[in-house]
């Protein structure tokens, strides 16, 4: 939910219409940081030396 949320939009997320459509935005945030988070996982795993 974001302040731009009108009346509209927000019964239909209420009622449980349109769901995805209003999250969509929070989900491609969410996967683009997990995107991130693994290149960091992966370099610190290439940079570690050898044991």
């Amino acid at each position: 939910m974001f302040r731009s949320t009108d009346a509209a939009a927000f019964e239909r997320l209420v009622r449980g219409r349109a769901v995805a459509r209003a999250f969509a935005r929070d989900r491609a945030l969410t996967k683009g940081y997990a995107v991130v988070r693994r290149a960091r996982q992966a370099r610190r795993l290439v940079r570690r030396p050898p044991d």
